[in-house]
């Protein structure tokens, strides 16, 4: 049954391979189409490292991604967590990298995406300094629930993404039965830019899989009529969604 449907996987290509083996396993077919290149933020070290240098012991420190783990500890190889600082992290993923540094203990919401960290920090009775460990864009809802709540937010850029080089788009066009990852509202934005009016109107008539409900309502707007919420972009929870959902209905959503 999974065979006969592919997957366009538009995870930058730091993470393209493992995606790819992890999606393969299950039975996909699948299509690398990066939209989102990861560079650390070089341009602006002194002041991210300053930024973590100022996380005292109470603060809550939420690390976005793999990508902010790895760049924060490439910026800044001699940084130490504060012991008694709440470390979070979005995704199972991240969770790995940070378990990886011997002595933290790391909170993971059950739901990988923001909404997930939001339901964490009000478990958390809401503290009272966030450290945002993070990309310059995205992750809006986190800053707006700080604000919102009195919480001082600290945001250090550790890294950024960019838009990858254009792509050949071919196969796009002539792939049937098409689930497209859609993990940010980034990636969908530069899916429309990397993709000829052709290969975009094709995508938008299959089926697009959304991390969250912020990237579905994002996604409508940009002409995506066919959404499924994962709530993770976590690929083998992606794959496990798909084949509970295709068991259920074996007929297209």
């Amino acid at each position: 049954m999974t065979k006969k449907i592919t997957l366009l996987n538009t995870r930058p290509s730091e993470k393209e391979q493992l995606t790819q083996k992890t999606f393969e396993k299950h039975g996909f077919k699948v299509i690398n189409f990066p939209c989102i290149e990861i560079s650390c933020n070089q341009k602006n070290k002194d002041t991210a490292i300053k930024q973590l240098c100022a996380i005292a012991s109470n603060d809550t420190l939420i690390f976005t991604s793999q990508h902010a783990v790895r760049c924060a500890f490439n910026l800044f190889p001699q940084w130490q967590i504060p012991n008694q600082a709440t470390v979070i992290a979005l995704g199972s993923k991240t969770s790995e990298c940070l378990k990886k540094r011997e002595g933290i203990k790391v909170l993971t919401p059950e739901q990988q995406n923001s909404e997930g960290v939001i339901e964490l920090l009000q478990s958390l009775n809401s503290p009272s300094c966030i450290s945002l460990v993070t990309a310059k864009h995205g992750r809006n809802q986190i800053q707006h629930y700080a604000h919102l709540n009195g919480i001082a937010l600290q945001q250090i850029n550790v890294y950024y993404r960019q838009l990858p080089k254009t792509q050949d788009h071919g196969e796009i066009e002539k792939t049937k039965n098409l689930y497209i990852l859609a993990t940010s509202v980034t990636t969908l934005e530069n899916l429309q830019k990397l993709l000829s009016p052709t290969s975009l109107k094709h995508v938008q008539n299959n089926t697009l899989i959304c991390a969250s409900e912020r990237i579905a309502r994002a996604a409508k707007k940009q002409g995506f009529e066919h959404c499924l919420i994962s709530h993770t972009a976590n690929p083998e929870r992606i794959s496990a969604f798909l084949l509970s959902m295709l068991t259920e209905s074996p007929t297209k959503h």
